[in-house]
């Protein structure tokens, strides 16, 4: 899924880019801001992932990664891209909204990250864009 919004963000700048649309400045430059900022916080913060220290818990998902945990990277990438398609076709942001939840919610049944980080990164990324796209 993660590559699902990925390839929609790419065809949204790429149909922008074709159509001279004004727009494409800001869905390419909002979501960097906000991806940037959360993942200096990120690194800041460094939070431990479900994994660290909990033998009990192994993730589905193959990683070694240590801490970097708050806010989920691949939910905050997902909520911008979904921002960003709202910004340019409602309908499209929807269904990239709801896959941003799903990612969110895979991302802690693999035991990568709590649900507080999930939902974080949604929150925040959503958050910001909103306020981005909205006042700026």
């Amino acid at each position: 899924m993660p590559l699902i919004t990925a390839a929609t963000y790419i065809a949204v700048l790429a149909l922008l880019f074709v159509r001279h649309d004004a727009r494409l400045i800001r869905v390419t430059c909002y979501p960097c801001i906000v991806f940037v900022a959360a993942s200096i916080f990120r690194k800041c913060y460094n939070r431990p992932r479900p994994y660290e220290g909990n033998d009990a818990i192994i993730p589905l998902i193959s990683k070694d990664k240590k801490g970097q945990s708050f806010p989920s990277r691949h939910a905050l990438s997902a909520a911008v891209i979904a921002s960003a398609c709202f910004y340019v076709y409602v309908p499209l942001g929807i269904i990239i909204a709801v896959i941003s939840v799903v990612i969110a919610i895979t991302r802690v049944i693999a035991g990568v990250h709590y649900p507080s980080d999930a939902a974080g990164g949604l929150i925040i990324g959503y958050g910001l864009c909103a306020l981005l796209f909205l006042y700026i």
